[in-house]
């Protein structure tokens, strides 16, 4: 047999290399670059907060600042409640002071139309004057005047202001006719008083009030505190 009978093998084709679309080096840099973990933890990413705290510096003149504003403020809230209470107080002792000069006064002069219905008991006839009446009530006080006169039916007593913080009070003692004494004795007249009050404050002597079908009425510009 001879050599060229014998039938030569295949050469094999040699396979085509990959065409790089990059050069390495890029390749190779890219893998050597750190990446971020995708899932990165909250406490990680947050800040430190005791570096925040340290990193802080407190503005000390503000704060001094803010200081003395809230003392200021918290000084005329103080002072505007010291004002308050202060007025009330004046305000409440001024009052009270009045109603007890007033109650006083009502006293007197109620106590002056007893006294003339008891003086003309004793003497059948009206007093001209406080003194007579003998109840120790002074003439004339810091706030009140004190007055009194007779005529044959009627006796008229005031306690006249002598001042604007205080009412004027006028007083009368009526002795009633005999028809209107049905139930009494001749020897022991029937006899009614009234008290009135102002209506405004200030100097003046209240008008005298009114005998009307036997009851007592008190003048224009008062009004009636009692009646016996």
């Amino acid at each position: 047999m001879q050599l060229k009978d014998i039938p030569s093998q295949p050469t094999p084709e040699a396979s085509p290399q990959p065409v790089l679309e990059a050069p390495l080096t890029d390749y190779w840099t890219e893998l050597e670059t750190p990446r971020t973990p995708i899932f990165e933890t909250q406490a990680d990413s947050a800040p430190d907060a005791d570096s925040n705290l340290i990193d802080q510096k407190p503005s000390r003149g503000w704060s001094i600042l803010k200081v003395l504003l809230l003392l200021i403020a918290g000084a005329g809230s103080l002072l505007g409640l010291l004002f308050i209470a202060a007025l009330f107080m004046v305000t409440s002792s001024g009052g009270c002071g009045n109603k007890a000069r007033q109650s006083e006064v009502k006293q007197n002069v109620g106590s002056m139309n007893r006294g003339q219905q008891a003086f003309y008991l004793e003497h059948g006839r009206f007093s001209k004057s406080v003194k007579a009446l003998g109840l120790g009530i002074q003439t004339q006080t810091y706030n009140y005047q004190y007055l009194t006169q007779g005529t044959k039916t009627a006796a008229f007593s005031y306690g006249i202001a002598r001042n604007d913080q205080v009412k004027s009070y006028v007083g009368a003692t009526f002795l009633l006719p005999e028809t209107g004494q049905s139930n009494k004795t001749k020897s022991e007249p029937w006899m009614v008083t009234v008290l009135c009050e102002a209506n405004r404050f200030g100097v003046y002597q209240p008008a005298n009030p009114t005998l009307q079908k036997g009851t007592p009425t008190c003048p224009e510009g008062t009004k009636t505190i009692e009646t016996r």
